[in-house]
This record gives C-alpha cells, sequence and structure tokens, in this order.
C-alpha cells in the first residue's frame, strides 16, 4: 500500500519513511502542503496519508477537507499527527475529514496499529467482484 508522510521536519519524515518502509509500505514524503496536495491528486497517488496538521502551505486540516470534497475516484485514509492534544482539536481534525488523529511523541506501535486498521476500512470499501454476488448470497 501507498502511504503519503507529509511534514516540515525532515528527522520526522525520515524517521516516518524508515519505520513504514520497514513494515512493506511504499512511502512518499513531502515537506508541506502544497507538495502533499499533488501527490494526494496524482491518479496513483497514496491510500494512506498521515499529514501533520501545522505545515507550510495547506496544513493538514486544509489537506483534509480539499480531499474531502475534490473528485478523486479512491478514497484515502487520512491520520492527523499533530502536537494539539485539546479535545476540541480532535473533533475540528474529525470534522474536517480527517480519519483519525494521534499526537506527537507517538509509538511506534501505535501509527502501526492505526494503519492496519486503515488498510482494513479501505479493503472494505473496494468493490466485491460479481462472481461473489449471487442472489443467495443477499442479505
Amino acid at each position: 500500500m501507498r502511504v503519503l508522510v507529509a511534514d516540515d521536519n525532515s528527522i520526522f519524515r525520515e524517521v516516518l519513511e524508515q519505520m513504514l518502509t520497514g513494515w512493506g509500505y511504499h512511502v512518499v514524503t513531502a515537506a508541506d502542503g502544497e507538495e502533499a496536495w499533488g501527490y494526494l491528486q496524482a491518479d496513483a497517488g497514496p491510500e494512506l496519508a498521515l499529514l501533520d496538521w501545522i505545515m507550510p502551505g495547506p496544513d493538514g486540516i486544509e489537506l483534509c477537507r480539499r480531499m474531502r470534497t475534490s473528485n478523486r475516484r479512491t478514497s484515502v485514509y487520512i491520520i492527523i499527527v499533530t502536537l494539539k492534544t485539546d479535545p476540541d482539536d480532535l473533533r475540528i481534525a474529525i470534522e474536517a475529514g480527517a480519519d483519525d488523529v494521534i499526537s506527537k511523541p507517538f509509538r511506534s506501535a501505535d501509527i502501526r496499529l492505526r494503519l492496519r486498521a486503515g488498510s482494513r476500512i479501505l479493503a472494505l470499501q473496494q468493490p466485491r467482484p460479481t462472481s461473489e454476488m449471487s442472489p443467495g448470497n443477499s442479505c
């Protein structure tokens, strides 16, 4: 699965890229919101995205809003990564279209579990082949 890591902190990007690559993900990184937006709009764009809330250009929240109103054919599971911890911030992120929010600093296990959950949700959204659908299989 393809994952976008968008953060203006180069050390954070590098650490996440190495971690996710080790787990078998194909990782692309972006240093700002404009670069991230380019990846998110690409035909073969990422299925999962870890977006920093605060970064130059459109921030993670603005990117969520753009994605949820875009005409992109496939869904992107978006996780906002932030130093913010106020419960109102969680609400803002979810209302903007984030699927999940994780606070910095975080444990690698937390990122791994959230990416797995996102992968499962995306797999469930994929259309089933018509051979699996038959009149006897309806609910």
